[in-house]
């Protein structure tokens, strides 16, 4: 195959591997643009109803940076390295990203988690089995750090009593529409802080390709990682876990790590846009691949 359809096969791989990303709320708020000069961006997609869960926008352009870093995998995975330029137009703050396939070797690492992509689903049931293992503890901390992100072990008891007290607090103040009400920390099972030195989109979108390559390691290794929101939601609990867990830094997920059987499907299968440029005029949406929505 030629190098410029190789190039632009790969690109729609990637499309297709990130509107598949699970997101918080399962809102996927981004929209995915493929440009004729083989660029493939990522945007915020701000509707009402992403809005009213996030006025901030810290959960959508989290969500956005996992669909960032499934793009880097499958491009990883098709033998293609990428350039990426993150928050690249000042005068376009809904332009969260721009990747490129580029020169040079593809990201081997990267490479070896794209079967982990295809496998992986978000899963929100509690989680069983043993507590991670140290060296995957260290093995995790190695992979936050190297996307620019933080990561604590939640293990002390009294800390998982205190993630649970605020996650219960949180259920309260956000009320009987605002998050997943009746979801516990277990006290029994490894949970995970995800956290950023700073507090601003760019941090957002480095933390999102951090859970989402979290995410996928753990899945590698046979493990599931289910989301505590919550806490982190709520600005007087999110400050509150902050001042006991990560103190200068500012806690971005909540994770709870073990075993799990294979998730159900509860959703079905949604189309997802992806938008083609094929040049001058309007953009004409062209769904490229099916995100899968998952309970």
């Amino acid at each position: 195959m030629p190098q410029p359809a190789a190039r632009r096969r790969a690109l729609e791989l990637a499309a297709d591997h990130a509107v598949r990303t699970p997101s918080v709320h399962d809102s996927r708020p981004w929209r995915i643009e493929l440009r004729p000069d083989d660029r493939l961006l990522v945007r915020a997609d701000r509707s009402p109803r992403v809005t009213v869960l996030d006025p901030r926008g810290r959960q959508l352009v989290l969500s956005a940076g996992a669909a960032l870093f499934d793009v880097r995998v499958a491009l990883a995975g098709a033998g293609w390295s990428a350039e990426i330029e993150r928050l690249p137009s000042p005068d376009d703050p809904d332009l969260l990203a721009a990747v490129r396939p580029g020169p040079g070797a593809p990201d081997r690492a990267l490479a070896a988690l794209a079967a982990a992509a295809r496998r992986r689903r978000a899963y929100r049931r509690r989680v069983t089995g043993a507590a991670l293992p140290r060296v995957v503890l260290r093995r995790l901390a190695e992979i936050a750090e190297s996307e620019d992100a933080l990561l604590v072990p939640v293990v002390d008891d009294a800390h998982r009593l205190l993630v649970e007290r605020l996650t219960q607090q949180a259920d309260g103040l956000e009320g009987p529409d605002g998050g997943p009400s009746g979801t516990h920390a277990d006290l029994h099972r490894t949970m995970l802080l995800l956290a950023t030195r700073t507090d601003d989109p760019i941090a957002w979108l480095r933390a999102g390709e951090a859970l989402q390559h979290l995410v996928l390691e753990l899945t590698r290794l046979g493990w599931r990682a289910s989301p505590l929101t919550q806490a982190i939601e709520v600005p007087l609990t999110r400050t509150r876990l902050r001042s006991a867990l990560t103190w200068h830094a500012h806690p971005q997920m909540l994770l709870r790590v073990g075993e799990a059987p294979a998730a159900d499907d509860a959703g079905g299968l949604a189309h997802r846009t992806t938008l083609r440029d094929r040049g001058p005029g309007p953009m004409r949406p062209e769904t490229l691949g099916r995100g899968l929505l998952r309970s």
